[in-house]
């Protein structure tokens, strides 16, 4: 399934222009790493309670 998923955006990101994929791929990581600060922020949040 996940090859499945791999080939079908493997496909896509072909007939797309290289700057919407790379501003598609900027999103992603800014996104991705919002959200492990978020998590970091969480932890330490947590264990600075106990």
């Amino acid at each position: 399934m996940l090859l499945g998923w791999a080939i079908a955006f493997l496909m896509v990101v072909r007939y797309l222009p290289p700057s919407l994929l790379l501003s598609l791929f900027s999103y992603v990581a800014s996104a991705a790493g919002f959200l492990i600060g978020m998590l970091g922020l969480l932890f330490a949040w947590r264990s600075g309670r106990e």
